[in-house]
């Protein structure tokens, strides 16, 4: 049993430095690169997904009256891709400049009215209710006039995003 041992080792032994010992031939082709068409072509099955994938969305509500792109379209960063009808957001910017103009010359009287009581309250001629009453009418009109303004820059732009 010892001697099988001892030559299945060495059996081992000799394959292993016979193996060792030969170099293996590395062989390199080269070929030079040419134009040509493609033969070969390739069927495969699956789900095509986008990369990124963008939510659109509006500042304002609408009906759509005009759409410049369609599903799967391809479009670029500040591309316009639909336009909503823009009657309703005309008559509130409308509305917006008559409220305006209605609050700034109730805010010039009532500022004409504060300058003349207050003179007259500095010189005792009216009471300090009359002057009281006509300060806080100035500052109404003062602040509603300024109300206005923003609730005109509001609806002019809503126009804009439409």
């Amino acid at each position: 049993m010892k001697k099988m041992i001892n030559m299945g080792l060495s059996a081992v032994l000799a394959i292993a430095l016979f193996a060792c010992g030969k170099k293996q031939q590395v062989t390199l082709e080269t070929a030079t690169a040419a134009r040509g068409e493609i033969v070969e072509t390739v069927t495969a099955t699956g789900t095509l997904e986008s990369v990124t994938q963008v939510d659109v969305g509006t500042q304002v509500t609408g009906i759509v009256s005009k759409l410049f792109a369609d599903y799967n379209s391809i479009v670029k960063e500040g591309q316009v891709i639909a336009e909503i009808d823009k009657t309703t957001l005309e008559s509130e910017l409308k509305s917006a400049n008559a409220n305006m103009e209605s609050a700034k010359q109730t805010y010039e009287y009532c500022k004409r009215n504060y300058e003349r009581d207050k003179a007259l309250h500095e010189k005792q001629l009216i009471s300090d209710y009359e002057f009281e009453t006509t300060k806080k009418d100035y500052l109404v009109a003062k602040a509603s006039y300024e109300k206005s303004q923003s609730d005109r820059v509001k609806a002019a732009r809503n126009l804009s995003y439409a």
